[in-house]
């Protein structure tokens, strides 16, 4: 029985820009009508999403057209209720500006390929996650590097879930979305079904989980972390192949991630685009095998 191929688009803010580049140059190989499913977190939902409307043009757009004045805008950042951060450091109106006029959600609803998108659920009672709110502060710089050390143990009060998009309506999709991307305290959180979402990548960053569990045996994955690798053997009888962006010590690649310039999502497409082709023979192999 030939298994399906499926492709995760792992998170990684700003560095996203080079599994477009990646896209392309599958696209030039003439083998994305044979992926079935997506998965992302992240930038990497953004990314599924546009990929799951199929339109590779709009995404290079939405790229080339990026700013870190439109993604981290503060018009509504600090803004408090009770003490506590309501809205996050910075809003997410650059982010859903972007979904709207890149992402065709009506196409990504109603589209054959399976898309699911990691976002983490704040367990209940949020006591943590709230003291966190109340406390941190991005315009004091002790408070923000106590902030960032407790983002990374945020996890330890979450728990992942893969919300298979298909089917959902068009808001939710949207809201889905700005959930996986929602990075702690920098961005807004997102309500959805009652339970309070924050970013996908801080429980399952590369959520191959998902595809697995629908059948999915073989993978590729389009990394933004040089750091990661695969637990293969967590996925028995899998097959992956891991295109990876490397841009250098752990501390560029975090800076990375809220790296939002047209000039930088250039050439981490180029990266990836060039990636995928210097590994051609070895993905067209893994696709046709």
């Amino acid at each position: 029985m030939e298994s399906k191929i499926g492709v995760v688009f792992g998170g990684g803010g700003g560095k996203g820009a080079y599994q477009i580049g990646v896209w392309k140059a599958l696209n030039e190989f003439g083998l994305c009508g044979l992926i079935k499913g997506v998965s992302g977190a992240s930038a990497g939902a953004l990314n599924g999403a546009m990929f799951c409307a199929g339109d590779l043009d709009m995404a290079v757009s939405a790229w080339r057209g990026i700013s870190e004045r439109a993604i981290l805008t503060r018009d509504i950042c600090q803004n408090y209720r009770g003490g506590v951060i309501r809205d996050g450091w910075f809003s997410n109106r650059g982010l859903k500006e972007m979904i709207k006029r890149y992402a065709d959600l009506t196409a990504v609803r109603n589209s054959k390929t399976v898309f699911y998108a990691a976002a983490s659920r704040v367990r209940e009672p949020a006591i943590f996650y709230n003291y966190l709110k109340k406390y941190s502060s991005e315009k004091n710089i002790l408070h923000k590097a106590i902030s960032a050390f407790f983002i990374t143990k945020l996890s330890l009060v979450t728990t992942a879930r893969y919300f298979k998009v298909n089917g959902y309506d068009e808001r939710t999709i949207e809201d889905i979305i700005l959930a996986s991307s929602a990075i702690p305290l920098v961005f807004p959180d997102i309500t959805i079904e009652g339970s309070v979402y924050v970013d996908g990548g801080l429980k399952d960053n590369v959520p191959v989980l998902p595809l697995y569990n629908d059948g999915f045996r073989r993978i590729l994955v389009a990394n933004l972390d040089a750091g990661y690798r695969i637990p293969a053997a967590k996925f028995p009888g899998a097959e992956f192949f891991e295109l990876t962006l490397n841009e250098g010590d752990r501390l560029r690649t975090m800076a990375g991630t809220f790296d939002f310039t047209a000039k930088h999502a250039e050439a981490r497409m180029e990266r990836g685009y060039n990636d995928c082709l210097a590994a051609a023979e070895s993905v067209l192999e893994f696709f046709k095998m």
